[in-house]
């Protein structure tokens, strides 16, 4: 089985092919002799579709075009006839040289401004033509892919690590994929889709025209055999890429000039050129595919909206992609935008997308792979087994940090009372239920339940770490990604809360919030022994005695008994150790008797805990690591 990236460029095509289970890159295949082949299609004698270069040198070749994928999304329909013409002539080669079965899986590219009506058109042309069900991938995430994973260019993962921008630039769009913190889910796409290297073809083309003695009989033919203009767009192209090769080499005032024969109705010379002053000039005018404006206005407009969309965190490295990215004033724009990042110029442009979208087709399979190995092991039983396994210990949790409130509040009621807030303690036995309920309502009891619940998550985040980090390694995930709880700096032995356990946490500890006034509000009358009233009666009853007030012995709940009294009643006498075990054992046994409400907590814990898991997973990148010995890892 074969990963199969193809790259369709409005001007050159490109198809790589990645063996499964195979330690090497992908590799171009050659397609009429050439690894990055001309998107060019013509029909032969039988009406089959010739592409590439041999659509060009076949004599007996007819209706031939180029340019097509540009005018895809205006929807013309000889446009869409060429495309699909020109992938079915694609399919039929890969064929021919055993390089795709149904097995195999394809992933063709597509601009990443492209919406979700122009893909869906686009992938069911892709079916009609015959590949075995194939997958659309945005170029700027190939892009992305490339740069991580190819060993020629592998970036330095520090730098993925923060912020990178990738720019891929090719015939007919610009592509940028905005990298954040190294991960896939971090990447933004954004990009043109009309602005490419083929509006500087057109550009020269159209100069040469207009500087030709024969302007007007050029324009009327090209009007009227539109092959003949596809033939002059060639000749642009080849001349543009010439030109830039040779200023990529550093030599001045380079000028490249190729002439065209055209036999129509008369014989015609049509001589095309470029040197620095024509390319300046021409990227400076007008282009109707442009709406008007120049190829250097849209290019400054869109590398400034990059700039814009990532000022937050502005990339420290910008790697340079697609077929035109080797134009000088291209990469000079870019620096002048982008000042402070390191600029990659990527060696082999013209692969780069194929090779993406062949990585593409093995990570996302992986990821698949992964994703329904983990739906496996939630849907198992087993993360309920240790949700339950853990709820005495939610359990204990959660009375301690109920008790500590509870006692607070008593505490709190019994200097009140000696204070003269309430005038018997009859009312302050009225009083203190309400004063735990309101306590209890208030957001610092929600903070103590979310801590209790959250820290028991966390143990059970351990219990399952290991079959989650066996499932990772299975499927190349490195197993950073897939921590469910995360050590905290401070204390390398502590745990701390999963990360965005999400809304169920929230929703768990309102309803844990409202179960537990309910259950708690009147746990004081229930305390063994003598509720808290039964204490302060008594020490009252040892004061008085001690001061000789007899009068005073036989004190009731019902008596407003004088301050100077109630100021010899030991708060510690009352509040003692003793009386917070007591109503830690009673506040236990009242939350315990609620089993509706351990029902709704363990399968909200289990819940919460199933959705961090899959959401992580989702988030996950596989790792391709390939070893010096060509093997991969």
């Amino acid at each position: 089985m074969n990963y199969i990236g193809i790259d369709i460029g409005d001007g050159e095509s490109c198809v790589c092919v990645l063996p499964q289970n195979s330690g090497i890159e992908p590799r171009p295949i050659p397609i009429t002799g050439r690894k990055s082949f001309l998107s060019a299609v013509a029909a032969g004698e039988n009406g089959q579709p010739i592409i590439g270069m041999d659509a060009v040198s076949d004599g007996s070749a007819k209706d031939f075009a180029v340019r097509f994928k540009s005018r895809f999304l205006q929807g013309e329909q000889r446009d869409l006839r060429d495309m699909s013409r020109f992938l079915r002539g694609i399919c039929e080669e890969l064929k021919r040289q055993n390089l795709l079965s149904e097995d195999d899986k394809v992933v063709l590219g597509c601009p990443a401004g492209w919406n979700a009506q122009a893909r869906e058109r686009y992938l069911e042309m892709i079916r009609e033509a015959g590949f075995p069900q194939p997958r659309l991938v945005s170029e700027s995430r190939a892009a992305f892919l490339y740069a991580k994973h190819a060993r020629s260019i592998r970036l330095d993962t520090r730098l993925l690590q923060h912020s990178a921008l990738v720019i891929d630039i090719g015939s007919s769009t610009l592509d940028f994929a905005y990298v954040r913190d190294g991960r896939e889910s971090g990447v933004g796409t954004f990009g043109d889709v009309y602005l490419g290297g083929g509006a500087i073809d057109e550009a020269l083309l159209m100069a040469a025209v207009n500087a030709s003695p024969l302007c007007a009989q050029l324009k009327e033919t090209f009007e009227q055999a539109p092959e003949w203009k596809n033939h002059a767009l060639l000749v642009a192209r080849r001349v543009k890429e010439e030109y830039f090769v040779r200023q990529s080499e550093g030599k001045a005032g380079v000028q490249v000039r190729e002439t065209l024969n055209i036999l129509y109705d008369e014989p015609m010379e049509l001589t095309v050129q470029a040197n620095d002053q024509l390319i300046w000039r021409v990227v400076q005018l007008g282009v109707k595919s442009l709406g008007g404006q120049s190829f250097f206005q849209m290019l400054d407009a869109a590398l400034t909206h990059a700039a814009q969309q990532t000022k937050e965190r502005p990339p420290e490295m910008v790697l340079l992609t697609g077929g035109a990215s080797r134009m000088k004033f291209f990469q000079e724009q870019c620096v002048k935008r982008f000042p402070n990042a390191h600029m990659i110029l990527c060696e082999e442009p013209e692969f780069s997308i194929a090779k993406g979208l062949a990585f593409s087709a093995r990570v996302d399979e992986e990821i698949f792979a992964f994703n329904a190995e983990i739906r496996a092991f939630l849907e198992s039983g087993a993360l309920r087994e240790a949700v339950t396994r853990h709820m005495p210990r939610v359990l204990d949790a959660l009375t301690d940090a109920v008790t500590d409130i509870v006692f607070a509040q008593v505490k709190e009621a019994v200097i009140q009372w000696q204070n003269g807030v309430y005038p018997t303690l009859d009312a302050l036995n009225q009083a203190l239920p309400r004063k735990v309920q309101e306590s209890l309502n208030t957001s610092s009891p929600k903070e103590a339940i979310a801590a209790a619940v959250n820290e028991c998550m966390a143990q059970i985040c351990m219990s399952i770490q290991s079959e989650i980090d066996r499932i990772c390694l299975a499927h190349h995930v490195e197993q950073s990604q897939m921590q469910l709880a995360k050590t905290d700096p401070l204390s390398p032995d502590a745990m701390c809360a999963p990360i965005q356990v999400g809304d169920e946490t929230a929703y768990l500890t309102r309803s844990l919030q409202i179960a537990i006034t309910g259950a708690v509000t009147g746990v004081l009358l229930l305390i063994p022994g003598g509720g808290v009233v039964d204490l302060i009666l008594i020490a009252v009853t040892a004061a008085a005695v001690a001061m000789g007030r007899d009068w005073l012995k036989k004190a009731t709940t019902a008596m407003n008994i004088p301050l100077f009294l109630r100021s010899r009643v030991s708060l510690e006498k009352i509040a003692t150790p003793a009386l917070r075990e007591k109503l830690r054992g009673t506040i236990r046994e009242q939350l315990q008797k609620d089993s509706g409400l351990w029902a709704n907590v363990t399968s909200t814990v289990e819940n919460s805990l199933s959705a961090h898991v899959r959401g992580m997973a989702r988030r996950t990148e596989v790792s391709i690591v390939f070893q010096e010995d060509g093997q991969s890892a």
